[in-house]
C-alpha cells in the first residue's frame, strides 16, 4: 500500500491557509467599505436630522417646553401631539441606520484586522 507523501500534509494545510488568508483579507476589505458608506450615511443622517427638525418645527415646540413651561402643562396632550406630528422620522430613520451600521461594520472589521494580525487560522476540514 503507497503511503501519502510527507510533504502532502504541508501542502494542503498551505493552500487551506492561503485561501484562508485571502478570504479573510477580502471579508475584512467588504467591513472596511462598509464602515466607510455608513460613516458617510450616519453623517448625512445627522446633517438631515437637523435640517429636517428645525424645518418641521420640531425645535421651535421642543424650545417651548423649556421656555414657557406653564403653557405646556396647560395643554400638555396638544403640545405632545404637535412633537409628534413634527419629529423628523425618515431622518432620524437614515440617521439611526447609519449609527447602526457603522458600529457593527467597524466591529467585524476590529475583529477581522485583529485575526490578520494574529495569523490565527483553522485547519479544520
Amino acid at each position: 500500500m503507497n503511503a501519502p507523501s510527507p510533504n502532502l500534509t504541508k501542502r494542503i494545510l498551505g493552500e487551506i491557509e492561503r485561501i484562508e488568508r485571502r478570504r479573510l483579507i477580502l471579508k475584512t476589505a467588504g467591513f472596511g467599505a462598509l464602515l466607510a458608506a455608513s460613516s458617510v450615511l450616519a453623517v448625512y443622517g445627522c446633517f438631515a436630522a437637523f435640517s429636517d427638525a428645525s424645518r418641521s418645527g420640531f425645535l421651535a415646540f421642543g424650545s417651548l417646553f423649556f421656555s414657557d413651561f406653564g403653557v405646556v402643562a396647560a395643554s400638555f396632550s396638544d403640545f405632545a401631539f404637535s412633537m409628534l406630528e413634527s419629529f423628523p422620522v425618515v431622518s432620524v430613520t437614515i440617521l439611526l441606520s447609519g449609527v447602526f451600521f457603522a458600529v457593527w461594520s467597524a466591529a467585524e472589521f476590529v475583529r477581522d484586522v485583529s485575526l490578520m494580525r494574529k495569523h490565527t487560522f483553522s485547519f479544520a476540514a
